[in-house]
C-alpha cells in the first residue's frame, strides 16, 4: 500500500510539473501575441506600407538631411533603416536618433557579408566570402556568423543581408566574385548554413542573397538588368540548391535580385525582385517558403532603369515581397501603394500579412523590449581580443598554397640573399616588414604601372640574390579591368621566376593566376586572397613557418589547380605573432600585468616600457606603454631601442664566451693571465673565467671608473685624455661633444688590476668580471666582441635592431631615453649608453652597451630554449647550453649557472626575484635600466621586459614596488591559469 502511495505521488507531481510549463508556455506564447497584437491593431494602413520599407541613411548626413529622414520616419512609421558607410559612433548616435522618432521601433539592417566592416570604419576587417570558403573548418564559419550577432547587437543592428548564397560559377561576374564562398555547391549551401545558424543564435535575421542565384552573370545590377540564360532546371541543379538547404533550415529572410530570367518569367525586362512567378510562384509556392521576402536594393539600375518609383513598390509587392528595400521615394512608394488599394487594384491584406509578420520578426529580434543603443566605449568593445582573435583565425585558416615545389617554403635558410619585390605600390609593406624582422632581405617596390626602364633594371639586380619574393597588391575584381593587374607586371613576374628561384604571394582574387601563362615556373605560390594588414602580416609567418597554410582553393584557376586543391606547408621553430586564447588562456590572464605597467607609468617609475610573453614559439602578449622621452608627442612602438644594461651580459659576452666554448677555442678552467697576460704576477692571475662567469672570483662588484677622470675642483674632464672633438689623439666617442683617448682602456684594466680581491669564493655580483671577459673575447677572436656577436650570433639569426653604438644605424627618434647624465656627460642619453664605464670604452662593453627591442631577444630566448638552435640555423651544440644553463653547485653557495641567473635557491624570500613557479631548469638576467628576460625550458616561456627606469633619473619606487617579481608571478600565473 504504502509503495503505491509512493508512486502515485511521484506521478502526481510529474503531471503538475508538465501541467505548470505548459501553462507557463502559453502564458508567454499569450504575451507575444498579445505585443505583436497590440502594435499590429494601433497601426493605421499608411502605417502598415510604411512598416514595409527600409529606407536609406548616411553616417555622412549634417543635421538637417538627419531632421529630414526624420520627419519621413515619423510621418509614415518607417520600419527600418538601413545603414552604410560611416563610424561606429556616429552610426549609433543616428540609430538612437532616428528610433526616438519611430512609433514603432524600427528594425536597423546592413550588408553585414563581412561583419560591420563592410560599411563602418573603426571596425575590425573580416574576410570575405571567397577566402571564408577556403576554409575546411566550417565550425569557424559558425563562429563567425554569431560574432557578426554579437557587434550587430552591440550597435543596434537586427538584420545582416548575409550570407552571399550565390554560386559563383562564372569568373567574369563583375559583382559577386570574392563575396561568394566560391564555385563548390556543397562548400556554398555547408557554409551559408553555418554562417545563418550562428547568427540565428544572437537573434538576428539573416537574409540570405541574391535568390534565385546571381553568379553566373557577367553584367551588374547595380548598374543594369543582368540575364540569365537558365531554365528551372539549370537554376535547380546548382543555383537554387543553397537557397533550398536554408530553407530546410529555417533561414529568417531571403533577398531577391534583380535578375532577368527569361526562361522563368518572359516578361521583358521584369526582374526577378519583381517577378510573382519567382517570388511567389517559385520561392514561396514551389520552395515553400514562409519567411521575410526581401528586395534587394530598389533603387538600383536593374529596376529603376525600366520603373518609375512607386511603380517599382507596388510591383515588388505584388511579386511577394514583404520588405521592400531602398525606395529612391518612399512617400512616392506609400503614396503608390495606398492608391492601388483605395481603387481596388491591389489587395490590403497583402500589405497585412506582411505588415504581421515584420511585426512578428520584430518581437523576435527583441524589439518589443528596445533599448538605445549605449555610445560609450562603442569602438573599443567592436575591436575586443575575442574579435581579432577569430579573425586571426579566420585569415590563417584561409591562406592557400597551391604549389610548393620540393617543401621551398617555409623559408628556412635565413642568411641566403633574398630579394622582395612588390608589385602595385612603390612603398614597404606589411607583408614585408614581417619578413624584415626575420630574414636578411633587400626590397624592391613598384607601382603598378611602371616603365620599361624598371623593368630592365630589375632583372639585372635579381642576379644579386638566391631567391625572390614577390607579392602582389593595389589590385581590384573586375575581370574587365584585368583584375588591376597589367599584362607587364605578368610579364615581370614570369620573367623573375625564370631567372631564380621565386615564390609568388597574391594579395589579391585567385582568377588572376588565370593571366599567369608559366605559373609553374615559379616554386611556390600563396594565395592570400585579400589586401589588408592583417592578411599580409598572417601570410608573412606563413612564408616563414610561423603558422602552415591549410586552406584550400574555393574556385578553379586552371586545369591544374583546381577547386579543392591545396598543399599543407610545414612549420619551423620561428616564434611569430598569436593569442594566448591557441593555448586555452584568456586575454583576461594578462589584466595584473597591464594594471601594473599603467599605474607604473603613471607614478613615473618609467616613461617607456614594453613588455613580451613568448609561450610555444608565439608571442600572445606584447604591449607597449608611456613615451620614449616625456617631452616626446609619439607613444613608444615596438620597434624601439631601450638600453639593455646589464643583459649585454647575457646577450653579447655570454653568448660570445659560449660561441668560443662551442669551438673548442677557450678554456672555463683555464686562468685569466693566460689569455691577459698583464694580470700575471697579480692577484688575479689565477682567477678562472668559470668563476667570471659565476659571479664568484672574488671581484669588487664595480668601480666608479669615470670618477677618476673628473677634475675634483672644477667638475671638468681631464683634458688630456678628453676632448669636445674627435681627433686621432681622442678617437673614442663618450657621448655628443664628448671623445675620450683609447688609453683609457688600458686605464680601466689597470685599475681592475689593482682593485681589491676577496680571498672567499662566494656569489658576489660583480661587473668587473665583464670588463675582463670582453678582452677575452677579443684577444681569442683576434676582433671586437661587437664584430664577434654580430658575425656569428645576430646576422645568422638576421637581427637587425640588436647592436652596440645604435645612432650609427637610428635616429634618436627610434631610441627610448636612459638617463639625464648630471655628473659625467652632462646631457640626456638617447642612443648612448647609461654605464659610464661603458661609455667610456666607445658604448661597447662586457658589462653594458648593447641595444635591443622585444622581438630581436625573443629570437634570442628562443633559440637558447631550443637548445642553440633556430629556423634551421645552429648556432650553438646544444651541450654548450645546457652546460652553462645547469647550476654548478647544488648546495646554497650560488644559485647562478654561466652568466646566467637562475631561481633563487632560498624561495622564501622577501620580496621574491622570480616567481615561485619558475622551474630548475629555467633562466635569466635583470639589467639596472629597468630591463628584464627569463626563460622556461620546462613551459616552452619567455617573458621580456624593458624600461627606462633610470630616466631622468633611477625611480626607488621601482624596486620598492618589486616591479621584477610582481611581474615574473603574474606572467607565470597568466600562463598556468589556462
Amino acid at each position: 500500500m504504502t509503495i503505491t502511495r509512493t508512486i502515485f505521488f511521484k506521478v502526481f507531481i510529474i503531471v503538475m510539473i508538465l501541467i505548470s510549463n505548459e501553462l507557463t508556455v502559453q502564458s508567454q506564447q499569450l504575451n507575444n501575441n498579445n505585443w505583436i497584437d497590440s502594435v499590429y491593431n494601433n497601426l493605421t494602413l499608411k502605417e502598415k506600407i510604411g512598416q514595409l520599407l527600409l529606407i536609406r541613411v548616411s553616417a555622412y548626413w549634417d543635421e538637417k538631411d538627419l531632421e529630414s529622414v526624420g520627419n519621413i520616419i515619423k510621418e509614415y512609421n518607417i520600419g527600418g533603416i538601413v545603414l552604410f558607410k560611416g563610424n561606429p559612433s556616429r552610426q549609433a548616435y543616428l540609430i538612437n536618433k532616428l528610433q526616438e522618432k519611430s512609433k514603432t521601433p524600427m528594425f536597423v539592417a546592413i550588408d553585414g557579408e563581412t561583419g560591420l566592416s563592410m560599411r563602418m570604419d573603426s571596425t575590425i576587417l573580416f574576410p570575405r566570402q571567397m577566402m571564408l570558403g577556403a576554409i575546411k573548418n566550417d565550425s569557424l564559419i559558425y563562429e563567425f556568423g554569431e560574432h557578426l550577432g554579437v557587434e550587430a547587437k552591440r550597435i543596434g543592428i537586427h538584420i545582416s543581408f548575409s550570407p552571399v548564397a550565390d554560386i559563383n560559377n562564372n569568373a567574369l561576374n563583375p559583382v559577386i566574385g570574392n563575396r561568394s564562398f566560391g564555385e563548390s555547391i556543397q562548400n556554398t549551401t555547408q557554409k551559408s548554413i553555418m554562417m545563418m545558424s550562428g547568427m540565428r543564435a544572437q537573434k538576428i535575421i539573416s537574409v540570405a542573397k541574391h535568390f534565385p542565384g546571381h553568379g553566373d552573370t557577367e553584367t551588374d545590377s547595380h548598374h543594369d538588368l543582368p540575364l540569365i540564360k537558365k531554365s528551372y532546371l539549370d537554376l535547380n541543379k546548382t543555383e537554387l540548391i543553397p537557397f533550398i538547404q536554408l530553407i530546410k533550415n529555417n533561414i529568417p529572410g531571403i533577398m531577391v535580385a534583380h535578375l532577368y530570367i527569361p526562361l522563368l518569367d518572359t516578361s521583358t525586362n521584369r526582374a526577378s525582385s519583381l517577378s510573382p512567378i519567382i517570388v511567389n510562384g517559385l520561392l514561396r509556392d514551389s520552395l515553400k517558403y514562409q519567411g521575410l521576402v526581401f528586395t534587394d536594393g530598389l533603387d538600383m539600375r536593374g529596376v529603376s532603369k525600366y520603373f518609375k518609383p512607386g511603380e517599382i513598390e507596388l510591383k515588388a509587392l505584388e511579386a511577394g515581397n514583404d520588405v521592400l528595400i531602398l525606395p529612391q521615394n518612399p512617400t512616392k512608394s506609400i503614396t503608390t501603394i495606398i492608391n492601388a488599394i483605395d481603387s481596388g487594384y491591389l489587395d490590403s491584406n497583402i500589405v497585412n500579412r506582411s505588415c504581421y509578420k515584420i511585426i512578428k520578426s520584430k518581437y523576435g529580434v527583441g524589439l518589443n523590449d528596445f533599448h538605445s543603443v549605449k555610445l560609450e566605449n562603442i569602438v573599443n568593445d567592436l575591436n575586443g581580443e575575442k574579435a581579432n582573435f577569430l579573425n586571426y583565425r579566420l585569415i590563417t585558416n584561409s591562406i592557400t598554397c597551391i604549389k610548393n615545389t620540393n617543401n621551398f617554403i617555409p623559408i628556412k635558410n635565413i642568411s641566403q640573399k633574398i630579394l622582395c619585390v612588390g608589385i602595385g605600390k612603390d612603398e614597404k609593406n606589411f607583408f614585408q616588414n614581417i619578413l624584415d624582422l626575420n630574414l636578411n632581405c633587400d626590397y624592391v617596390n613598384i607601382p603598378k604601372y611602371f616603365n620599361q626602364d624598371v623593368f630592365s633594371n630589375l632583372l639585372i639586380k635579381i642576379k644579386e640574390y638566391e631567391t625572390v619574393l614577390i607579392d602582389i597588391t593595389n589590385t581590384n575584381n573586375f575581370a574587365n579591368y584585368n583584375y588591376g593587374i597589367t599584362n607587364d607586371a605578368i610579364i615581370l613576374c614570369d620573367s623573375i621566376a625564370s631567372l631564380k628561384p621565386s615564390v609568388l604571394v597574391l594579395f589579391a582574387t585567385p582568377y588572376i593566376l588565370n593571366n599567369f601563362k608559366n605559373l609553374e615556373q615559379f616554386k611556390s605560390v600563396i594565395v592570400a586572397y585579400q589586401d589588408n594588414k592583417n592578411i599580409q602580416e598572417l601570410t608573412a609567418q606563413t612564408v616563414l613557418g610561423v603558422n602552415p597554410a591549410i586552406g584550400v582553393l574555393p574556385v578553379t584557376i586552371t586545369s591544374q589547380h583546381k577547386y579543392g586543391n591545396s598543399i599543407k606547408t610545414n612549420t619551423t621553430s620561428r616564434i611569430g605573432y598569436g593569442f594566448p586564447e591557441e593555448f586555452g588562456i584568456s586575454q583576461d590572464n594578462f589584466s595584473n600585468i597591464d594594471s601594473l605597467l599603467k599605474k607604473s607609468i603613471n607614478d613615473s617609475l618609467f616613461s617607456s616600457a614594453s613588455i613580451g610573453v613568448i609561450y610555444k614559439n608565439k608571442i600572445i602578449y606584447n604591449k607597449n606603454y608611456g613615451k620614449p622621452d616625456y617631452n616626446d608627442s609619439t607613444l613608444t612602438s615596438e620597434t624601439q631601442l631601450y638600453d639593455l644594461s646589464a643583459l649585454t651580459k647575457i646577450f653579447s659576452t655570454t653568448l660570445a664566451i659560449m660561441k668560443l666554448y662551442d669551438e673548442d677555442s677557450i678554456d672555463l678552467y683555464e686562468s685569466i693571465s693566460t689569455y691577459l697576460p698583464m694580470f700575471e704576477n697579480s692577484n688575479k692571475e689565477n682567477i678562472i673565467i668559470k668563476d667570471l662567469l659565476l659571479h664568484q672570483s672574488g671581484l669588487a662588484d664595480w668601480l666608479p671608473f669615470h670618477k677618476y677622470f673628473i677634475n675634483k675642483k672644477d667638475r671638468t674632464l681631464n683634458d688630456t685624455l678628453f676632448s669636445k672633438e674627435f681627433s686621432s689623439k681622442t678617437p673614442i666617442k663618450v657621448a655628443d661633444g664628448i671623445f675620450c683617448s683609447s688609453e683609457v682602456n688600458q686605464i680601466i684594466l689597470e685599475k681592475i688590476k689593482e682593485s681589491s680581491l676577496s680571498t672567499k669564493r662566494y656569489l658576489r655580483y660583480s661587473n668587473l668580471g665583464y670588463y675582463l671577459l670582453k678582452e677575452i673575447v677579443e684577444k681569442v677572436s683576434k676582433t671586437s666582441i661587437d664584430t664577434f656577436v654580430y658575425e656569428n650570433i645576430y646576422k645568422p639569426l638576421a637581427l637587425k635592431n640588436t647592436l652596440f653604438n645604435p645612432l650609427q644605424k637610428f635616429s634618436k627618434e627610434n631610441i627610448v631615453s636612459t638617463s639625464n647624465d648630471t655628473l659625467f656627460r652632462n646631457q640626456i642619453l638617447r642612443g648612448y649608453v647609461h654605464d659610464e664605464g661603458a661609455a667610456l670604452l666607445g658604448g661597447v662593453a662586457g658589462q653594458a652597451g648593447l641595444f635591443s627591442n622585444v622581438f630581436d631577444l625573443a629570437i634570442l630566448t628562443q633559440m637558447l630554449l631550443q637548445n642553440g638552435e633556430y629556423a634551421g640555423v645552429r648556432i650553438f651544440k646544444e651541450t654548450t647550453v645546457q652546460e652553462f644553463n645547469k647550476k654548478t653547485y647544488s648546495d646554497k653557495k650560488n644559485r647562478r649557472g654561466l652568466g646566467f641567473d637562475k631561481p633563487a635557491i632560498n624561495k622564501s624570500l622577501n620580496p621574491p626575484y622570480i616567481s615561485e613557479y619558475a622551474s630548475e631548469k629555467s633562466f635569466g638576467h635583470t639589467g639596472y635600466t629597468g630591463t628584464m628576460f627569463w626563460s622556461d625550458p620546462k613551459y616552452n616561456l619567455t617573458f621580456i621586459f624593458l624600461s627606462n627606469r633610470t630616466y631622468p633619473f633611477l625611480s626607488k619606487k621601482f624596486d620598492k614596488n618589486n616591479i621584477y617579481g610582481n611581474l615574473s608571478k603574474y606572467v607565470y600565473e597568466a600562463i598556468l591559469k589556462q
